[in-house]
Formats: structure tokens, sequence, C-alpha cells
């Protein structure tokens, strides 16, 4: 009887090791944006390209794949971003540990996990230094393409701008372990939605409709963010974007415009830009989302007065009038509200604080 017993464990045993190994070894499907990026990079294998400190190689390979590059600097300023997050991997007290969500760490048995070819990496004054003592340096926001991540997930192969100065785009590989000193930020690439041909409003729209539908209705908590969190998941968009650029500044898709306050005007930022902007209120689209931060609104005449205050905010918009001067939100949580409302506001109004248009993309 023993005997048996003996036998039928160590059948499981082995059936179990089998399906963990199986499990291990399973191939994730590469999306077909990132297997754009990586025709890209191998078409272009040791052709010259700009100086190395323009990234032009990762830059060109996802503008002209039509990937987003719209996004704000997070969570530090000039830590560009260039997708939906995926992981961070630093040394940590002489050990590679990984990031995968603000707060949460784990050790380096499980790293490069989440990495496939065709991601993102933002190196940030990274260094490799192996047993021999021989060490490779990455300056701050040097950027490479993973072209291959091994079985182990301990070698991942790059597609980088050489740096010898010769500023050819050439294949090398990492031993990720070895990292120590700085970190690396692992983004996957999203198709644009301000710049591609793809036309994208049915994603504003289902997210609009969804919105709609739920008029009068509470949404998840209650909470202003709630609403637009639920709508993005039900409509199938990418939510797994980095706060930017403080934390809790939510980040719902590809940045449209900025309206903001420096020096006591109000100033219009398109996308993706630094520099101010004649204010162009046509970029807003139904369907878009605003972001609020500190944002104080104010307006009427000598006869009536309105005032808004939205400290922290979400919201989404459901129209803006045809003169161009007022939005029309749909929201939830508004003056204690837990349910979700109508609302307006006039772009003119803005005296204080910061409001982020964002457009949302499809996973």
């Amino acid at each position: 009887m023993k005997r048996y017993f003996i036998i039928f464990i160590t059948t499981w045993v082995l059936i179990f090791t089998h399906l963990q190994t199986a499990k291990s070894q399973e191939v994730i499907p590469i999306p077909s944006l990132n297997q754009h990026i990586l025709n890209y990079c191998a078409n272009n294998l040791s052709q010259h390209v700009s100086n190395i400190s323009d990234n032009s190689l990762v830059i060109n390979a996802l503008k002209t794949c039509h990937a987003e590059t719209n996004f704000n600097d997070a969570p530090v300023k000039g830590d560009k971003v260039w997708g939906v997050y995926i992981e961070k991997i630093l040394s940590k007290s002489g050990r590679m540990f990984i990031h995968l969500k603000p707060g949460a760490m784990r050790g380096s048995h499980q790293l490069g996990e989440f990495l496939l070819p065709g991601d993102i990496l933002d190196f940030d004054n990274v260094k490799f230094t192996n047993g021999l003592g021989n060490s490779v340096n990455y300056p701050q926001h040097y950027l490479a393409i993973v072209d291959k991540v091994s079985i182990n997930c301990r070698y991942c192969r790059i597609y980088e701008q050489a740096l010898d100065g010769s500023n050819q785009e050439v294949t090398s590989t990492l031993y990720l372990p070895y990292i120590s000193s700085g970190a690396i930020r692992a983004y996957r690439p999203v198709q644009s939605v301000l710049s591609s041909p793809i036309n994208n409003s049915t994603m504003n729209s289902a997210l609009l409709n969804y919105c709609t539908q739920h008029l009068g209705k509470k949404v998840g908590n209650g909470q202003c963010a709630d609403l637009i969190a639920q709508g993005l998941k039900s409509v199938g968009a990418e939510t797994g974007f980095r706060d930017s650029p403080k934390p809790d500044d939510y980040v719902w898709g590809a940045l449209v415009c900025t309206f903001k306050i420096i020096d006591g005007r109000q100033t219009f930022i398109p996308g993706g830009q630094t520099n101010a902007s004649v204010p162009d209120l046509s970029c807003i689209k139904p369907g878009d989302i605003l972001q609020y931060r500190n944002a104080r609104f104010r307006w009427g005449d000598q006869y009536h007065y309105f005032s808004m205050i939205a400290i922290h905010h979400t919201a989404l918009v459901e129209r803006v009038s045809s003169d161009k001067s007022t939005c029309y939100v749909l929201e939830q949580n508004s003056e204690g509200r837990e349910y979700v409302t109508r609302g307006s506001f006039p772009f003119s109004g803005l005296y204080t604080g910061e409001i982020w248009v964002y457009r949302p993309i499809p996973k």
C-alpha cells in the first residue's frame, strides 16, 4: 500500500512540474505594433542614424510605425514616457530587483517576465559590471528596443545606436543581472490616436456612450476616476499609464493638449510640445478625457457670477460649443454627488491650475 502511495505522489509531482515548465515556456504573442517596430529595426540594421543624444533610432521607429509619442514626462521632469509602463529594472543593495507598480518589488528570479520583443527600454545612467570587472555604461535617457528575451529571462538582445560614436544601428546582448547601478524602464508602445491614419472616433464614441448610459447611476465607488476607469475597461482601451507629471495626476491616453496658468496668464500647449501656442479648441473631441489639478474657474457678468473648483478631478468631454467657448462634460462625484451628472465650464474661465486633455487609446 505504501509503495502505491509513493508512486501516486511521485506521479502527481511529475505532472505538476511538467505543467509549470510548460507554463514558463508558453509563448506570448507579440503585439502587431511591436512587430512593425521590430521589422523597421531589422530593415535598418547597420544603417547610419543621427547623433546618439537624439535617440533617432527609437523615435524614428515609433513615428514610422505610427506609435504614440505624445505623453507627459513622468514622474520626474525629463523622464519621457513611451507607452504603457511595463516594469523598472534596477540595482538595490547589490541585488537586482524590478518594480511592476509603485511600491511593488520582486526579485530577479522573475526578471523580464513581462518583456516582449518590440518593447522600449529607457536607460537612466545604467552601468553593467561582470565578474571580471568589465563594465558598460548607458547614459541618462538612452533608448533601445528589445529584440529578443531568453527563456530564462536573463539575457536581452536589443537594437540600439552604437555607443562608440559611429552612430550606427547595431544589436547588443545585455545580461540583465549584471546591472550594478542606475535603472531601466520598460514601456510597451501603443498605436497613435493623434497622428495615425487609423480613425479613433469609434473608441471615443464608445466611451461617450458608456458614460451617457450611466447618467444618474453610481459607477464603482462613486469617485470621479471610477467612471473613466470602468468606461475605458469596458470599451477595451489602454489604462496602464504612469501618473504624470506628478503622482495622482492620472494619464488616460495620448496627450491632446494642456491648459495651464503661467505668470497669471492662461496658456495652451499642444500635445507633445513644450511651447505655448494659439488656443485651438477644435482639437478637443467628444469622448476625450479631462484631468484637472488645482483648477479654479470664474465667469459671468455684473449680474451673474459663477465659480468652480476642481482640485483633483476627472471628467469626460460630451461636446464643445459651436463657438468653442464652453466645454460640456459628463462626470461623477461633482459637488458631492457620487453618481454620473452633466456639467459645463468656459475654457476662458480658468484662472489657476492645469487641465490635461487625453484621448483614449485602443489596446
